[in-house]
């Protein structure tokens, strides 16, 4: 969902939300009225199947859990974490593995990613998707196995 009041940075805080096909349909019942109440664009697992299809590892271990993608203006990221987490308080969703969580009762995880498609080519003429720190430097921005920060940014959610 692109919102016109909003232009999407090249990259920044992506927020994501955690379900199981079961919990989804109340999960977006949860999290529409916050994204729809705040400048972002966002995209949801089209339906429990696809959701099912994500959370099988399957295809891509990157995407288990990925029910809701959000992408934040630079200052409004930790505020809109905030009340995704708590419209979702007590709520489960599988782990994100690439991801932060935003608070321990609440499926809500974030991370520092690009938001349109910024690639490196390597020596072998290979492409990879990255994040580009101020002074041009570049960093791996596609999901990994764990949570990492480029050492430019600062974590909004932890102080």
């Amino acid at each position: 969902m692109h919102d016109p009041r909003f232009e999407i940075p090249a990259q920044g805080w992506k927020l994501h939300v955690s379900a199981r096909p079961g919990t989804l349909a109340e999960t977006l019942d949860r999290v529409l009225p916050v994204l729809f109440g705040t400048a972002c664009d966002f995209k949801v697992a089209r339906s429990a199947a696809v959701l099912a299809d994500l959370n099988s590892g399957d295809g891509d271990a990157g995407a288990v859990g990925k029910a809701v993608t959000v992408y934040p203006a630079p200052d409004e990221a930790a505020a809109l974490g905030h009340a995704l987490a708590e419209a979702l308080a007590g709520m489960a969703g599988p782990r994100i593995v690439s991801d932060r969580r935003v608070r321990r009762d609440a499926p809500v995880y974030y991370r520092y990613a690009p938001f349109l498609p910024q690639y490196k080519v390597d020596e072998n003429g290979d492409f990879s998707l990255v994040v580009v720190g101020p002074d041009g430097e570049t960093l791996p921005g596609a999901a990994g196995n764990e949570y990492t920060c480029p050492p430019w940014a600062s974590d909004p959610f932890r102080p």
